[in-house]
């Protein structure tokens, strides 16, 4: 008896304490992206009260429909009849998400969807449609980083960080658009394996790999390839039998970098329990090495996309604010431009660096602050590494797409080219 009264008692301690923390994490949470956003990013403090109430609810189901365009119409007339006949059950009405083609959103979350048994048809063809590859489920700003990258037939393609492989996807539809644009024969398979294009899919870690293998398997397109290994440590790849001198560069790379997720808290609430200023000050030395590698396989005129689904500048303009110092000939590219119907904030040219105190709040540092053991690079460019202010005004052609803006998970997205080589003139 007394042995289950001691473990009772230390099940409920140690409830308390989660409580607690969990409590904890969250306020520090809110008065990280307060201090770094709020006049910056939002406006003022209503508007960050805004994006944290999106932040609290339900994300809605969304998707793109792959199928060649003849079965798309068909398909997506069948989702918005399903959606509409079990509208008022709890599943919303299906609409289009304007700045993408084929992309739909649901008018509820997974979770609610799923216990309404009225949504059974619907579960089932979404399960029926994604198993066959012709829909595939992505958050709506998981899809953005691919727009931005606009790779193309003919050109070979880097995805450094491919898993779970819906972006991949969006990728291999891309440069293989030929085939996805009509039903798939014999003839337009053959012309994608003799075209040059092909995505190279890569993962760290075997399992994830497995499940990228699966998913790209689904669309039937032969113009792609997985390997499983260490993004900062891509080897070089000398194509044909005979080692040129030159080893393959990329004309497209996707590098969207592990991060530690904060923006996708309205799909994983539970990270938030666990969310502290160390878990970004960790990851953001990955990911600039990641970034490093990346930019040293990109080809003269080619495209690198850096994103995360992070809020936090030290892993979003603090890896780009290196990347573009350490390497004169790439630029972050003003892509304001482009998908003009989507939403979306500019960068930061400058932030704070906190770390996590003893009593649950935040201490800030500065770069000068004296011994620290936080990385430079956390730290904004100073006049000294800008005098001319050339990287941080290009800090401010990053994009951030933030919640409450287009009722989506947050996500950072910069765009960087490498300068092509100058043509001799005659």
């Amino acid at each position: 008896k007394r042995k289950r009264q001691r473990g009772e008692k230390k099940e409920w301690v140690l409830s308390q304490r989660s409580s607690a923390d969990e409590s904890r994490s969250a306020a520090q949470f809110e008065a990280y992206y307060k201090a770094q956003l709020v006049g910056r990013v939002v406006a003022e403090e209503a508007e960050f009260a805004e994006m944290m109430a999106t932040l609290r609810r339900a994300l809605p189901v969304t998707l793109r429909v792959t199928a060649e365009p003849g079965l798309a119409s068909r398909l997506e007339a069948e989702l918005v009849g399903l959606a509409a006949e079990v509208e008022t059950e709890g599943a919303g009405r299906a609409s289009r998400l304007e700045w993408i083609e084929h992309g739909w959103r649901l008018g509820a979350g997974r979770n609610e969807i799923r216990k309404i048994a009225a949504n059974a048809a619907l579960l089932a063809w979404l399960k029926t449609h994604e198993e066959a590859g012709t829909i595939t489920r992505q958050e709506a700003v998981s899809m953005v980083p691919p727009l931005f990258l606009d790779a193309g037939p003919g050109e070979r393609v880097l995805d450094a960080c491919a898993a779970p492989g819906s972006k991949t996807s969006q990728l291999v539809q891309a440069v293989d658009a030929e085939r996805f644009a009509s039903a798939a024969t014999l003839e337009a398979t053959l012309a994608s394996l003799e075209a040059s294009h092909v995505v190279l899919a890569n993962d760290e870690r075997l399992a994830r790999a497995h499940t990228l293998v699966h998913r790209l398997k689904r669309h039937g397109s032969p113009c792609w390839l997985a390997t499983q290994c260490d993004a900062r440590s891509l080897p070089n790849i000398y194509p044909g039998r005979r080692r040129p001198k030159q080893h393959l560069l990329f004309d497209k790379i996707l590098c969207d970098v592990p991060c530690s997720s904060d923006g996708t808290l309205r799909k994983t609430p539970l990270l938030l329990a666990r969310w502290k200023c160390a878990s970004g000050h960790a990851l953001h030395a990955l990911q600039l090495a990641i970034a490093r590698r990346a930019a040293q396989l990109l080809a003269p005129g080619g495209r690198l996309v850096y994103s995360t689904c992070s809020l936090n500048p030290v892993e979003n303009e603090a890896v780009v604010a290196r990347l573009v110092a350490e390497d004169a000939s790439l630029k972050v590219v003003d892509a304001s431009d482009r998908l003009p119907r989507l939403k979306r904030r500019r960068g930061l040219d400058t932030w704070t660096v906190f770390s996590d105190a003893d009593d649950g709040l935040l201490k800030e540092h500065s770069a000068a602050g004296g011994r620290t053991k936080l990385r430079p690079t956390l730290f904004p460019l100073g006049d000294a590494d800008d005098p001319d202010r050339a990287v941080r005004d290009q800090l401010l052609h990053c994009m951030r797409f933030l919640p409450h803006d287009d009722d989506t998970g947050a996500f950072f997205v910069a765009v960087l080219e490498r300068a092509a080589p100058a043509t001799a003139t005659p």
